[in-house]
């Protein structure tokens, strides 16, 4: 294994072979309004639901056919894993039964369902397969970011000039997706909060060749 180290703004962690400059991005969790729905408003829920998950999947399928043609067979892969995600009705049909029964709004009820999904993998003895909520709560972040109106481009940080090679991106977590944000912009390592070795972000960044430190717990809070 190579001896890495990371500097961000004075900070070094040993684990790794770049030096750079820290771009915090801003956690992707979204704020979520809870209220109650009465029966005239629950197909129009589900149809919002619907049309949220609909706009992601068109997002990650033109993301997935304009990878460039040297990019990792492994990131085209994670796209994929989450497309399918998408496309699996288990998770929109979990979902609908909240809005039905509950009468809970779309935003909660995909919330109250990732919650159960996350519990789930929890339990999950084998690392691989517990590491895949990530992929769970990346699509579905996704999609509530498209219900609340609050989907964008990731961030960057004030005063950062793009242009220079050696900034680090420091993250709670970064998904395939946002990782493609990233395509026109120069960069030199990871650093994030969550995540192991089977996690997309390490799996990504073996196959980019780019260092990256995963799992540190409280990085993103404690580099500003």
């Amino acid at each position: 294994m190579k001896c890495m180290s990371f500097q961000v703004f004075g900070l070094s962690v040993s684990r790794g072979i770049a030096i750079g400059r820290a771009v915090l991005i801003a956690s992707s969790r979204v704020d979520v309004a809870h209220y109650f729905i009465n029966d005239l408003q629950i197909d129009e829920e589900i149809e919002r639901l619907r049309g949220a998950r609909d706009a992601v999947f068109n997002e990650l399928s033109v993301l997935q056919r304009d990878l460039p043609s040297d990019a990792p067979a492994e990131l085209s892969a994670l796209l994929d894993v989450h497309l399918m995600l998408l496309r699996d009705e288990t998770l929109t049909l979990a979902t609908k039964q909240w809005i039905q029964e509950r009468h809970y709004n779309a935003e909660w009820a995909l919330s109250a369902q990732l919650e159960v999904l996350a519990r789930q993998f929890d339990d999950m003895e084998d690392d691989y397969l517990r590491e895949r909520k990530a992929d769970i709560q990346q699509v579905a972040e996704r999609v509530l970011k498209v219900l609340t109106g609050s989907a964008h481009d990731l961030p960057r940080a004030t005063g950062i000039d793009e242009s220079n090679a050696n900034m680090i991106v420091v993250a709670r977590d970064i998904s395939p997706a946002d990782m493609m944000q990233f395509r026109n912009v120069a960069f030199t390592g990871f650093v994030t909060d969550e995540g192991g070795q089977n996690s997309h972000t390490a799996i990504v960044s073996r196959s980019l060749g780019i260092p990256a430190v995963v799992g540190m717990g409280n990085a993103s809070r404690l580099i500003v």
